[in-house]
């Protein structure tokens, strides 16, 4: 029986740079950040189709890349698409701060990233989970996507994103049921990062699970973590509808941003920051409240919840050699 431990947690999320939409299905890369540092937000995402027991999410539009980092980054690179779904262009960088003069009747900039400024949420369907697993690598494709919906699992698909003078992080699945992992690596040179997202086909209400059509409440998530980070710090992100900036094109989001330039450092996960990991692979749980530092909305419950996001910063040079293992996150009663 796997070993218990609750890593610890850090504060909120530095204030960041900017970076814009991008395509279907996703964020762009982050954009440099204008201070010491701070965290914009990266996404990932597909309006998906349903799951638990609905079909699996091949319609959706394929999830874009895109990242940011508290220690300034490039754009990142299109994400892997969904089954079905166009694969994402590419994020477009950010400006390093707000526009230089916006024109508010048109809703665009007169300088950096463009787009079309929200004037209302998108719904969240609020999917009950009919499982505690929420991602099961066992089920995880070479394009990213996972889930199995006519099995009652969640479903949806991978975003990878990376900074300057690097490249996404290699993803291979490793092992058999139940001890399948993504074994994670690759080396990312001090004040970059990279990441991805896993996100959701359907916006899901991850604080309740059906248990013979039951609901009982969950506390938050846990999930197995072994081997290095290399100097490198990791920061787990969970993505909600209220704190994810309005994505019509992928009906999602219910933060509303005022200026392009700014929707990722007004609208911002909360965010758990991990600084090291076992060795070998071993249980880290997080209780909802461990995410914080989100906005506008501080904090979750698990309710609309969109992805999940693992990004890695490098803080302690030349370069961050990273090899981790990361097996299925599950709700926790």
């Amino acid at each position: 029986m796997r070993s218990l431990y609750v890593l610890s947690i850090a504060g909120a999320l530095l204030a960041a740079g900017c970076s814009s939409n991008s395509n279907d299905g996703g964020s762009p890369g982050g954009a440099p950040s204008t201070g010491a540092g701070g965290s914009g937000n990266p996404a990932g995402g597909s309006s998906g189709s349903t799951s638990n027991g609905g079909s699996n999410a091949t319609g959706g539009s394929a999830a874009g890349g895109g990242g940011n980092s508290s220690l300034g980054g490039a754009s990142g690179t299109g994400g892997a698409p969904a089954s079905g779904g166009a694969s994402g262009t590419g994020g477009v960088p950010g400006t390093g701060g707000a526009g230089t003069g916006g024109a508010a009747d048109s809703g665009a900039e007169a300088s950096g990233p463009t787009c079309t400024l929200p004037t209302a949420p998108e719904a969240c369907a609020l999917s009950v989970p009919r499982k505690t697993t929420l991602i099961d690598f066992t089920t995880y494709t070479a394009t990213g996507t996972w889930g199995v919906s006519t099995s009652g699992d969640l479903t949806g698909g991978t975003s990878a994103f990376h900074g300057t003078g690097t490249a996404d992080l290699t993803r291979v699945v490793e092992g058999q049921a139940p001890d399948t992992v993504l074994h994670v690596s690759g080396s990312i040179p001090v004040g970059s990062y990279a990441g991805f997202v896993l996100w959701f086909g359907p916006c899901v209400d991850a604080s309740k699970v059906l248990d013979m059509d039951a609901a009982l409440s969950t506390t938050g998530i846990d999930f197995s973590l072994g081997g290095s980070l290399g100097g490198a710090r990791l920061k787990v992100q969970m993505q909600t509808h209220d704190d994810y900036p309005v994505d019509p094109a992928n009906h999602k989001g219910g933060c509303l941003y005022s200026t392009c330039a700014t929707q990722w450092t007004a609208c911002m996960g909360p965010t758990l920051i991990v600084s090291t990991v076992a060795a070998t692979p071993a249980l880290v749980t997080v209780p909802w409240a461990n995410f914080t530092g989100g906005l506008p909305v501080a904090t979750t419950t698990g309710a609309g919840v969109v992805g999940l996001q693992f990004q890695v910063e490098c803080v302690a040079g030349p370069s961050c050699a990273v090899d981790l293992r990361l097996g299925a996150v599950v709700l926790t009663l």
